[in-house]
C-alpha cells in the first residue's frame, strides 16, 4: 500500500512538473560537431518549450548564448559565440537544464603573412579564416617563441600587429581560444 501510495505522488509531481513546463529537456544532437565562432549551430532533441531559454557552453567556463533565429519545442538555432574552446552544450529552459553533448571547435587557419622577410617594428598582416573577433595570440617561433597579443586590426580574417623585438628565423601561427592554427 505504502509503495502505491509513493508511485501515485511520484506520478502526480512528474506531471505538475510536465504541466508547468519543468520537465527535463531532452538533447539528442548538435549538428556540426565541429564549430567555429559566427557559424550556425542547430540543436535538436525535445522539450525546449516555445519561449527562448539559453544554451551554455561550456569547458570548466561557460559562455552563454539568449539570442536565437529558431527556437521551438524540437529545435534550437544559434549562431555560435567568440571565446569558446572544446566542451559541451546544454540547454536550460526555465532553470531546468538538459543533459550535455560534446563539441570540437575548428582551428583557425592562416593562408598567408603580408612580408616573409620581417624585423622587430614593422606592421605585419596574417590573412586566413576563423581568427574569430576577439583578439588572442599571435605566436612567433623558431624554436623558442613569442607571444604577441596587441594588435592594430583582428577579425575573423585579417590580423594586423607590429612585429616584436628578440624574433628569430622561424613560424608564426595564430591562437584563437587555446587552439592554434597551422605555421607559416
Amino acid at each position: 500500500m505504502l509503495l502505491r501510495f509513493r508511485l501515485v505522488i511520484l506520478s502526480a509531481l512528474w506531471m505538475l512538473f510536465a504541466i508547468a513546463g519543468l520537465a527535463q529537456p531532452t538533447l539528442l544532437s548538435i549538428s556540426p560537431t565541429a564549430i567555429a565562432p559566427g557559424t550556425q549551430l542547430t540543436l535538436t532533441g525535445s522539450g525546449f518549450g516555445t519561449s527562448p531559454g539559453a544554451v551554455f557552453f561550456s569547458w570548466g567556463s561557460s559562455v552563454e548564448v539568449s539570442s536565437f533565429s529558431t527556437w521551438n519545442d524540437n529545435t534550437i538555432v544559434l549562431t555560435v559565440p567568440s571565446d569558446i574552446v572544446p566542451g559541451t552544450v546544454s540547454v536550460d529552459v526555465n532553470g531546468v537544464y538538459s543533459n550535455t553533448i560534446s563539441y570540437t571547435t575548428i582551428p583557425p587557419t592562416l593562408t598567408s603573412i603580408s612580408a616573409t622577410a620581417i624585423a622587430p617594428g614593422m606592421q605585419l598582416t596574417l590573412t586566413g579564416s576563423g581568427f574569430g573577433t576577439s583578439p588572442n595570440a599571435v605566436f612567433f617561433s623558431w624554436g623558442s617563441s613569442v607571444e604577441v597579443t596587441s594588435f592594430s586590426t583582428w577579425n575573423d580574417n585579417t590580423i594586423v600587429l607590429t612585429v616584436p623585438n628578440g624574433i628569430l628565423t622561424g613560424t608564426v601561427s595564430v591562437s584563437q581560444n587555446g587552439v592554434s592554427s597551422n605555421s607559416v
